[in-house]
């Protein structure tokens, strides 16, 4: 859990809005922040040291809870030609897969961070038009997010289909204002509105639009042999666990664990991949279960 936050405003807007918001919005992401700033990049473990009195068109802000990537992985990142910056909440969990799609013209500071895999992933399709390229990444996506990206004269923002990763937003005179919690947005003026599932909002010169980006589509399932349904769903299961579990960069994983059938399996393929696994269980005081 990470907070992203920025604003996109043709009139030039004072940077500590994207502060305040960080700061109400800290204990999403308590150990690393970062700015950007019309095209500069400002990062640091402590967030009172981006305190700034910057007037900007574009300013993205980042706070990191370290799950993936390595301790020295603070956002926003810059892609490889400095054209494209990003600020990323969630987990892409096929980040791997997708690595080996970019090309050798890209220098990975680090290949275990999901986040810079998709910022250079968009860096690839990118050709002058950001809401196109980011239309044709999230396809490619397994996982929940919620992510903005820039090329300074845009700022494209994406949330996974389920909807696992909350993103707000405020319009207002022609600007742009984001935030992954409502609070951070209590400041500014104008109706908080909520990012749908699957869908892309983009801020540019030309206005403000919201635009479809993934939509989940039912599966056909022909199965109908017992046998073969408990197989296909064993196989799915420990995909799944196996994909979420990739690249962790944490000695113990915990789980919320309820007792139940689904729980209990859960529970027992991450002790079989081999982790450290502790369990949390909620009761009430004087109840049964």
């Amino acid at each position: 859990m990470c907070s992203i936050c920025g604003f996109f405003s043709y009139q030039k807007k004072p940077t500590s809005i994207v502060t305040d918001m960080l700061q109400k919005t800290e204990h999403r992401g308590p150990d690393a922040h970062g700015l950007y700033i019309d095209g500069e990049i400002w990062r640091s473990r402590e967030l009172s040291d981006l305190e700034s009195s910057e007037m900007a068109n574009v300013c993205l802000g980042h706070s990191r809870l370290s799950i993936v990537g390595g301790e020295d992985a603070i956002q926003p990142f810059r892609s490889c030609d400095v054209s494209l910056s990003l600020v990323h909440n969630g987990e892409i969990y096929n980040y791997q897969e997708l690595g080996g799609l970019l090309g050798k013209n890209h220098t990975i500071a680090d290949e275990d961070n999901d986040s810079e895999i998709l910022l250079h992933l968009i860096e690839e399709i990118y050709d002058g038009d950001l809401l196109r390229a980011v239309q044709s990444v999230v396809k490619m996506l397994n996982g929940m997010y919620s992510f903005a990206v820039t090329d300074g004269d845009e700022v494209v923002i994406a949330r996974d289909p389920i909807g696992i990763k909350p993103i707000y937003y405020v319009e207002e005179d022609g600007s742009l204002y984001f935030c992954s919690e409502k609070k951070g947005l209590y400041d500014v003026e104008g109706e908080i509105r909520r990012i749908p599932p699957g869908k892309i909002l983009s801020a540019n010169k030309e206005g403000i639009s919201m635009q479809q980006g993934v939509r989940i589509e039912r599966p056909q399932i022909d199965i109908t042999d017992p046998d073969e349904a408990v197989t296909s769903y064993k196989d799915a299961l420990t995909d799944t666990v196996e994909r979420m579990l990739r690249g962790l960069s944490v000695d113990k994983v915990g789980m919320i664990f309820s007792g139940g059938v689904d729980s209990v399996l859960i529970a027992k393929l991450i002790s079989d991949f081999g982790w450290n696994l502790r369990c949390y269980c909620v009761g009430k005081k004087g109840s049964e279960d």
